[in-house]
């Protein structure tokens, strides 16, 4: 949801009593109920006189309606374009402010972290060459990418953390302890320029350490495009500077992979570690021709035609270019890997070694499980589960899935899934590849492989995928497979103690996982 607001009047008001010490810069989250969320500031100059940020929509030092503050309650109104009353009710306690939100006819929720320094208004176009890659003597990366609406991001390769930068000025940031939260400061950075205004360096000074002076990498992109057959392929090729020839790698991504942009942050992160990246739009999306509707065999053939794209070029190390699988790219990179020869080594990341319908009906039994369904009638749920991909599978079935279907909970629908009809083209992807069996293709896997699991993944449990990966690649005779478990990694190799934060409170990656990853492909490219 998008918000607008007309500038009016400020109209502010101080209840009677003690007020509580609000005044100060603060910073956080705003969540509707009806889904949608976006940052939120609040800027207290005094008692009476405080205004609102939305940085999403470019909108800052707006004046509030009213602004009230009583013992622990904050209340502030504002009306937008429309002439609805926003309302926000809250209470203070310490550091945080925390209510709900009355938007219009729209109910939300929001926090808000006091700032440790000033918030300053700074237009985001000011700052917006800060953004770039920077490589520390320590070997650690500091990669620093804009949201759409310009705030910048700072991801360290070294600790996972995924930090929000908070300007102080135009080339001055902080970056706080999470996110979105400004307080604690962990961190003061500084865009250093040459003599052309050209910003060529970063420092960093960590809260209790020494400075470090990092050199920013300008990596070169190549828009490119690759045949497989008759259907054209368009990507992107992220390289860094200098002639090569680079080690390279083409990314895979899960099921949220269509386009290019959708992994991006992983092909910025592999080119920190100075490898070439070919991402591309996924076949039938963006750029690339092709039906979107495939079995995994067709996506493979699409990533071996990546791969071969590669080995051509004299910019690239033909005896160095690998596939990196995430989630469902965990399913495409070894088959494509146990078809041809010239994949010379995966980098999997939580990879499933079970079947799409076996690695579903886990995933969404333990979303159940989280929102307090028992035991007893998650059996009910695992055989509606069965009957739906047992349909899928053979198209048999109809009448007797159809009846689990009018059985089932409706809000357990929006977690189990499965279609109302038996029209063929609801089924097709399913039917396609929800059986498809990874064993054979993982057994022929001989090459050099690391597969990172998240130790508390719900969707990719280690307990159940780890085992029969380590036995294929044994019955394949591999002596190069490294498969490690990340302590309190996620799904997304996050840090799984944030899995019930609020967005804006999660702080990045789990520790080291990008540490071992850049430490196996350091391996890689010099072996």
């Amino acid at each position: 949801m998008k918000f607008s607001v007309v500038v009016l009047v400020l109209l502010a008001t101080l209840s009677a009593g003690d007020p509580p010490a609000v005044e100060g810069d603060w910073a956080g989250w705003l969540y509707l109920d009806q889904g949608g969320d976006a940052p939120l500031r609040l800027h207290v100059k005094t008692s009476e006189l405080a205004s609102l940020d939305f940085p999403h929509a470019k909108l800052f030092d707006s004046p509030l309606l009213s602004f009230r503050a009583q013992e622990s309650k904050i209340i502030f109104e504002r009306r937008n374009s429309e002439g609805q009353l926003q309302r926000y009710t809250g209470r203070l306690a310490g550091d945080l402010i925390t209510g709900t939100a009355r938007l219009g006819d729209a109910n939300g929720r929001f926090e808000l972290h006091r700032s440790p320094r000033p918030l300053p208004i700074i237009d985001p176009d000011k700052y917006a060459d800060c953004r770039g890659v920077y490589r520390f003597p320590s070997g650690r990366s500091l990669i620093i990418t804009p949201r759409f609406w310009g705030e910048l991001v700072a991801l360290d390769t070294s600790t996972g953390a995924n930090l929000t930068l908070f300007p102080i000025s135009e080339e001055r940031f902080f970056l706080g302890s999470a996110l979105y939260v400004p307080g604690p400061s962990t961190a003061l950075i500084h865009c250093l320029r040459d003599s052309n205004g050209r910003v060529t360096q970063l420092q960093l000074e960590p809260v209790g350490s020494a400075p470090e002076l990092g050199q920013r990498i300008d990596f070169l992109e190549e828009p490119v495009s690759f045949q497989n057959g008759m259907v054209r392929l368009a990507g992107t090729l992220i390289r860094p500077p200098g002639k090569g020839p680079f080690p390279a790698i083409v990314v895979l991504g899960g099921s949220h992979w269509d386009t290019r942009q959708t992994i991006r942050a992983d092909a910025d992160i592999l080119t920190s570690f100075g490898w070439t990246v070919l991402i591309y739009d996924k076949r039938g999306y963006g750029d690339s021709q092709g039906d979107r509707t495939v079995a995994f065999s067709t996506t493979a053939e699409d990533a071996l035609a990546a791969v071969q794209f590669l080995k051509e070029r004299a910019d690239i190390r033909a005896d160095r270019v690998g596939l990196a699988g995430r989630s469902r790219g965990g399913w495409i990179a070894p088959l494509a890997a146990s078809r041809s020869q010239d994949v010379d080594f995966l980098l999997l990341l939580v990879a499933p070694a079970v079947s799409p319908a076996q690695q579903e009906t886990t995933r969404r039994l333990n979303v159940l499980r989280s929102q307090g369904i028992s035991e007893g009638d998650l059996s009910m749920a695992r055989t509606y589960l069965k009957l739906q991909f047992g349909f899928a599978q053979s198209g048999q079935g109809w009448e007797e899935y159809a009846v689990a279907r009018e059985r089932i909970q409706q809000s357990w629908l929006e977690v189990l899934g499965g279609a109302a009809s038996p029209d063929p083209e609801d089924w097709l992807w399913a039917r396609l590849n929800m059986h498809y069996d990874p064993l054979p293709a993982l057994e022929k896997i001989r090459l050099p492989v690391l597969a990172l699991f998240g130790e508390l993944d719900t969707n990719v449990v280690p307990a159940e995928n780890l085992p029969l990966m380590e036995q294929a690649f044994s019955r394949a005779g591999n002596s190069d497979a490294t498969l490690f478990v990340v302590e309190g990694a996620d799904h997304g190799l996050r840090s799984s103690s944030q899995a019930k934060l609020p967005l804006h409170r999660k702080t990045g990656y789990a520790p080291d996982v990008w540490k071992i990853v850049q430490e196996w492909l350091e391996r890689i490219s010099s072996g």
